[in-house]
């Protein structure tokens, strides 16, 4: 009987996102960024699903005494299983986050390790499952509260690397000039991490976006910029970002 019902479930639908970002002004550390992300619903049970989010950030720099200019740097994987709840027009999500930043062809035995407890309530229309299908005509937003659990026994599996304790993030985004299928949109996120000891790591960036949404997705080239960051791991503070993304 379990069975069945896993099998009358089962689902299967996948979106993603894709973009492609170089930095204005660059240096040897923050050049161009390179994101894919896919996540697939696999169950669903009435008003819930269960999905599978995975994500892999490739951070480039450049090598200022050779003509390289997209030196691959770090990776930064997300591996994010959960479940979410649609709510009338909202959508609740519950998630664990497992997360690593690997360097590449650097010389580093600690790697930072990260498995946070997510929850984010969005409207509909900013899911990822929704955005290219519905065209963006009012203000949306996105909240997620998170936490790092810290299990001495097993300190280093949890999450190691930084001292990240909780954190909140919100996203806003609104159309300013709509146009048939498009539009030319301004977004501010706002992301606060309470360290372990005492204070907060910030994270804020301005982006204005031109999305064209197609008959499957959206191509949207973005224009972005940190108005300030202190966060440890990365802090491209005080720069520009030119880049075009794909969500289908």
């Amino acid at each position: 009987m379990p069975a069945v019902l896993i099998f009358t479930a089962l689902l299967v639908e996948t979106h993603g996102r894709g973009f492609l970002a170089k930095y204005f002004p660059d240096d040897s550390i923050y050049n161009s960024d390179a994101v894919i992300e896919v996540k697939c619903d696999i169950l669903k049970f009435g008003n819930i699903r269960f999905f599978i989010d995975f994500r892999n950030d490739l951070y480039m720099g450049k090598q200022p005494d050779k003509p390289v200019s997209l030196d691959p740097r770090n990776a930064h994987y997300y591996l994010t299983p959960g479940l979410s709840m649609d709510i009338n027009d909202l959508i609740l999500t519950g998630c664990i986050v497992h997360d690593c930043i690997h360097d590449i062809d650097i010389e580093n035995p600690g790697t930072p390790v990260f498995n946070r407890f997510r929850f984010i309530i969005e409207p509909g229309g900013f899911n990822i499952r929704n955005r290219s299908r519905r065209v963006v005509d009012q203000p949306l937003w996105r909240l997620m509260l998170g936490s790092y659990p810290r299990f001495p026994s097993i300190y280093a599996w949890t999450n190691w690397g930084a001292d990240y304790k909780y954190e909140m993030r919100l996203d806003l985004l609104t159309p300013i000039v709509k146009k048939n299928r498009s539009y030319l949109g301004l977004g501010l996120s706002s992301h606060v991490i309470r360290r372990e000891e005492r204070g907060f790591y910030q994270r804020h960036i301005i982006r204005g976006e031109w999305a064209l949404y197609g008959s499957d997705g959206i191509f949207m080239p973005f224009i972005s910029y940190t108005i300030y960051s202190d966060d440890p791991l990365r802090s491209p503070g005080q720069m520009g970002v030119f880049g075009i993304e794909v969500l289908y």
